[in-house]
């Protein structure tokens, strides 16, 4: 989170799915990415799994011209001295 707040480009390549799954873990990928307002791509590289979808979004990522604007999680801007 404090790499989102100070706007930094953000893609959160999450691991682990496998494991979650035979727990019985549901994780909703796509709400992920609206809280964080950044790409969620799950992977394990172990298997090589996801990766070239993690590949291809750090590209789009890296080629766009303006980082979008993820929401803060901590207002930082308000915590700045007067």
């Amino acid at each position: 989170s404090q790499v989102i707040d100070i706007g930094r480009p953000v893609i959160v390549a999450l691991t682990m799915m496998d494991l979650a799954r035979k727990k019985g873990i549901s994780v909703d990928i796509k709400r992920m990415e609206s809280m964080l307002s950044v790409p969620v791509v799950p992977v394990n590289p172990r298997k090589n799994k996801g990766m070239e979808l993690l590949y291809e979004t750090i590209s789009r990522v890296r080629s766009q011209q303006k980082a979008s604007s993820p929401k803060a999680f901590i207002p930082v801007a308000s915590m700045a001295p007067e």
